[in-house]
C-alpha cells in the first residue's frame, strides 16, 4: 500500500475588520469556517496574539520549533471526519496575527481524493485560492481547475 502524505493548508486571508469585540470562539469546531464563525476568526487579523488567544478562547498556544513565529493551538478542528491542527502565524514586525494555517497529514490511499475534496469545498465557499503562480504543489491550476497530479506527487497545498 502506497502511503501518501498530504498537507492541506486552508488559509483564509480576508479584509481586516474595523472593530473587534471580545467574543468566545467555539471549542474545537467542525467543518470549514463559515458565517459568524468565519467573521469572528477574520476579525482577529492584525491583533496581538495574546488578545486573539483570549478572543477565540484558545486554552493554549505553543511556539513551534519548525518555523519562526508559528504558534500551535491545542484545540483541533474536524473537517470531513478528519482532525486538523491549527497554527497561527505571527507578523514578525508587530507580533500580530498574520495568518491561520490548518494542516492534516493523511497516510492512506485515499489521501489525495480526500484532500482535493476538501479543497474543492473550500473553493466553493471562499472563492479561488491566492497561491502564488508556478508553485508545483498546488491543488488547482492557475485557471481554477482541479489539477491532475503526477503519480509521484504526495504533498499539496493551497492558500
Amino acid at each position: 500500500m502506497k502511503k501518501s502524505v498530504l498537507s492541506l493548508l486552508l488559509i483564509c486571508i480576508l479584509i481586516f475588520s474595523a472593530g473587534c469585540q471580545a467574543q468566545k470562539g467555539p471549542e474545537g469546531g467542525t467543518g470549514l469556517l463559515s458565517g459568524d464563525e468565519l467573521e469572528l476568526y477574520t476579525s482577529q487579523f492584525g491583533l496581538p496574539l495574546e488578545q486573539v488567544k483570549e478572543n477565540l478562547s484558545f486554552s493554549d498556544l505553543k511556539l513551534t520549533d519548525e518555523v519562526h513565529g508559528t504558534w500551535e493551538v491545542s484545540e483541533k478542528r474536524t473537517i470531513n471526519g478528519l482532525e486538523f491542527s491549527l497554527n497561527l502565524i505571527e507578523n514578525p514586525f508587530d507580533n500580530s496575527l498574520y495568518e491561520y494555517v490548518y494542516g492534516c497529514s493523511l497516510l492512506d490511499d485515499n489521501a489525495r481524493e480526500t484532500g482535493f475534496s476538501i479543497a474543492s469545498q473550500a473553493m466553493e465557499i471562499y472563492g479561488a485560492p491566492s497561491t502564488y503562480p508556478g508553485i508545483s504543489t498546488r491543488i488547482f491550476t492557475e485557471e481554477g481547475e482541479l489539477k491532475e497530479p503526477e503519480p509521484s506527487e504526495d504533498e499539496f497545498s493551497e492558500t
